[in-house]
């Protein structure tokens, strides 16, 4: 285990041309973290989306209309260095996501150094199950960071505590989350490991570890490695609000910081 200050050096994110965070209890906020790590090294980032988002994703960066293609993307990180790309912004004041291939496009032509997507909702629940339908992951993702939020644990397993409760009966989960229903979750091909492109790592980040529930983040996380199929390959445990990231890897792998993810097919 070690200890960093940074989310992109504990994800092992710094060279990779895509990352899509899925999930619940933090999305948003490890986007917004990552650009802003992103940006004061010199990098260039979009955050995007391929569901709908609110506001708070939007002010990573300069807005762009995805139908205004590619020139309007490198128009917008020649100016101010990030861009919010989004397909349009609805009545309800959410924007809609951007078309996979559009994305696919962007890395293959190196766009941006780094393209951050959010790949599903939540409601602003800590947990989830995903639906038939997502997430919505482009196939160049180099890295998928599947998110659980550790104020989750005890929670009943019920509409309105966590998210498609009624899609948790396929990891046998009790009446309330436990360590071991998040570890099921993140392990499994219909949780964390859903819809993740052959090519890429998966590195699921445990947050809010500052909270109650928070001190099972470590265990939970040994326990993640040593269940989960080799793509994943790191976990990492902290709260990106406060900062402060603790990274466990599997035995024998590189540390964070001397093995980026899986390289993008372009």
């Amino acid at each position: 285990m070690i200890r960093t200050e940074s989310l992109v050096d504990a994800l092992g994110a710094s060279a990779v041309r895509m990352v899509t965070f899925v999930g619940a209890g933090g999305k948003t906020s490890a986007i917004e973290r990552a650009t802003r790590e992103m940006s004061l090294l010199g990098r260039t980032v979009v955050a995007t989306t391929t569901t709908l988002v609110g506001e708070r994703l939007a002010a990573c960066g300069a807005p762009v209309l995805a139908d205004d293609g590619v020139d309007a993307v490198r128009a917008a990180l020649s100016a101010s260095g990030t861009a919010f790309l989004h397909a349009g912004r609805r009545s309800d004041g959410k924007y809609a996501g951007v078309p996979t291939e559009l994305l696919d496009t962007l890395a293959a032509l190196e766009t941006a150094d780094c393209i951050l997507v959010e790949g599903d909702g939540a409601r602003g629940l800590p947990i989830k199950m995903p639906a038939s339908h997502e997430p919505v992951i482009p196939s160049a993702t180099g890295l998928v960071v599947p998110v659980v939020g550790m104020d989750a644990l005890e929670r009943p397993i019920a509409e309105g505590s966590v998210h498609r409760a009624d899609l948790f009966d396929s990891l046998n989960a009790g009446p309330v989350v436990v360590p071991g229903t998040i570890v099921s979750l993140l392990s499994s091909t219909s949780g964390g490991m859903k819809s993740v492109p052959a090519s890429a790592s998966v590195r699921p980040l445990l947050n809010k570890t500052g909270l109650p529930g928070g001190e099972r983040a470590d265990l939970i996380a040994r326990s993640l490695l040593n269940s989960a199929p080799d793509a994943l390959d790191r976990v990492v445990c902290g709260d990106v609000h406060r900062g402060g990231f603790r990274v466990f890897h599997r035995a024998g792998a590189p540390s964070a910081g001397q093995r980026s993810a899986k390289p993008v097919r372009s």
